[in-house]
């Protein structure tokens, strides 16, 4: 029962009237013996999961070995600053409880501004440190490099780069060639490590967003595979690629304290993104989808099934609608981010210098440093602990570097 069920239901979710154009079917997809010929199969993505864990593991390595090394000759900030614990207060902070500060300041006899100054350093125990939002960011400039420069590679040589009528063309049944094959997975592969690493890596306010855009984009790559849209996919792959590699190379840059460097990266990102997502994107690849596709396949894209006249069914081919929707959505969302980097290259522009980015955590430790600075040096506790020791009482030893936003005791 419980078999005839799963199959029911897998006939029903890959129906080929809502995922393949009319006329074909997905036994016209299955790879033949002896054929020079290989087409995309749901089992092909089997590997991107041994990808995932590759991945992660040369990060890991990467860590080690080079961006902690790095972190350590640029002397940048290690530290993570802890707070006097109080379990009364550690309750409300966990639950996210609303509550009074007079109200509390009055139950355990502290003064409100210290209650305020409790939470406030509380919150940013949940960031980062300097070195570890720098290591991340250097990781991911590298990788997307990497991946960039593989995807110019492998799609440089496919015609259908260059006559995108190509990718429409006889489809579903698409030859795909290894080096295309292989810049699927190892994009999968990456996602489904970012996906993991989402739990571990830096915080930032858009980490449900980001989260969200990983969970989705998985999913279009699989289905695009599983599908033959592979052609079309890998377009927006390369033009997506080619921006990422001088978006983290500007925050690497700005975390060493490269600035120079910075704009560097921050000039060559604006060259990069606004023709690539306000020009190729919409004129190259959406004029693609939208247009040249319905070229392609003529009589076979009708927004009616002919199996179900007197029926209400989803039209036929649903999944070229669908992938259309998407796409066109991606690129306003591109308009919001252009008017997002416009914003910011001002904000530059006027300060002279990398501003911090918008979406990162906000109280880093440089911020709580400038909070507190006039406390250590008036001797009041403050309730910031470096060590194990509470920073700021007279006679504890404590010094404050503040190059660097941090705090500790110096060996004796």
């Amino acid at each position: 029962m419980a078999s005839s069920n799963y199959q029911t239901f897998v006939r029903w979710f890959w129906n080929e009237e809502f995922w393949l154009p009319l006329g074909t079917s997905w036994d016209q997809m299955v790879n033949q013996p002896g054929s020079h010929l290989y087409y995309p199969q749901a089992t092909d993505l089997w590997p991107s999961i041994p990808l995932a864990l590759v991945i992660w593991a040369i990060r890991a390595i990467f860590f080690r070995f080079v961006a902690e090394p790095t972190a350590k000759h640029l002397e940048l900030s290690h530290t993570t600053r802890l707070v006097r614990p109080n379990a009364t207060l550690e309750q409300i902070y966990s639950a996210q409880l609303k509550h009074e500060d007079a109200t509390i300041a009055k139950k355990i006899e502290w003064s409100e501004s210290r209650v305020r100054r409790w939470f406030r350093q509380r919150a940013r125990m949940d960031q980062h440190c300097t070195a570890t939002k720098f290591k991340d960011t250097l990781w991911k400039t590298v990788l997307h490099v990497l991946l960039a420069a593989y995807g110019i590679w492998a799609l440089k040589d496919e015609p259908f780069v260059y006559d995108t009528t190509l990718c429409w063309r006889g489809m579903p049944r698409h030859h795909i060639s290894d080096a295309v094959y292989w810049y699927y997975m190892i994009e999968i592969g990456y996602y489904l490590a970012e996906f993991r690493s989402h739990f571990f890596d830096v915080k930032r306010k858009d980490d449900f967003i980001m989260l969200t855009h990983h969970i989705v984009t998985i999913m279009l790559l699989a289905l695009s595979w599983v599908c033959n849209y592979v052609r079309i996919g890998a377009l927006v792959l390369a033009v997506h690629d080619v921006m990422d590699p001088f978006l983290y190379g500007a925050k690497a840059s700005q975390y060493a304290g490269y600035n120079k460097l910075g704009i560097f990266n921050l000039v060559m990102l604006t060259l990069v993104y606004y023709p690539s997502r306000l020009v190729v994107y919409p004129f190259y690849v959406i004029r693609s989808t939208a247009f040249e596709s319905v070229e392609a396949f003529g009589a076979a894209l009708p927004f009616s099934s002919p199996t179900h006249p007197d029926q209400f069914v989803l039209p036929a081919f649903s999944y070229w609608g669908v992938f259309n929707f998407l796409l066109v959505v991606l690129q306003a969302f591109h308009f919001v981010w252009a008017y997002f980097l416009a914003t910011f290259i001002y904000k530059c522009w006027k300060s002279g210098t990398i501003v911090a980015d918008t979406r990162s955590d906000s109280d880093t430790p440089e911020a709580a440093l400038s909070d507190s600075e006039g406390l250590v040096a008036n001797g009041e506790a403050n309730g910031v602990l470096s060590n194990g020791v509470p920073a700021g009482r007279p006679g504890n030893g404590v010094t404050v570097r503040p190059g660097n936003g941090v705090i500790h005791r110096p060996v004796n």
